[in-house]
């Protein structure tokens, strides 16, 4: 399944870019899994991505979601 993101440029038009959501998902949980140094067990980081990920199903500008998400789940699980 692909999700569609939106991103308005400088001009005001709107581009809209497809990236598959498991792959973000997958970088996001390896890259929390290599700053907590395995203190967390990688369920739980999954667990805390979807829950963060949840949270901006309704955004409107989703570009910087993924840095939302791992702000949450860093600080959540630290």
């Amino acid at each position: 399944m692909e999700e569609a993101l939106s991103i308005e440029t400088k001009t005001g038009d709107v581009e809209r870019v497809s990236i598959a959501s498991e792959t973000i998902d997958h970088a996001l949980i390896e890259s929390i899994c290599k700053e907590l140094n395995g203190r967390v067990d990688r369920e739980y980081i999954r667990l805390a991505v979807l829950e963060a990920k949840a949270r901006y199903q309704h955004a409107t500008i989703k570009a910087f979601i993924p840095i939302f998400i791992r702000r949450y789940v860093l600080k959540r699980l630290q």
